[in-house]
């Protein structure tokens, strides 16, 4: 494998984890906002 193989391996890779990072996130916000209608859902029942 040559350098260029190496870095457009090493690109693809980066890119990789990037991607993963991102759903990781976006899965994170998700919950986040979901917490939060729930406890918005909650807060208006009791009032």
């Amino acid at each position: 494998m040559d350098g260029i193989e190496k870095e457009k391996q090493r690109q693809f890779h980066e890119q990789y984890l990037l991607e993963k990072q991102a759903d990781s996130i976006k899965y994170a916000d998700e919950i986040i906002l979901n917490q939060a209608e729930v406890k918005t859902k909650n807060n208006v029942g009791m009032a």
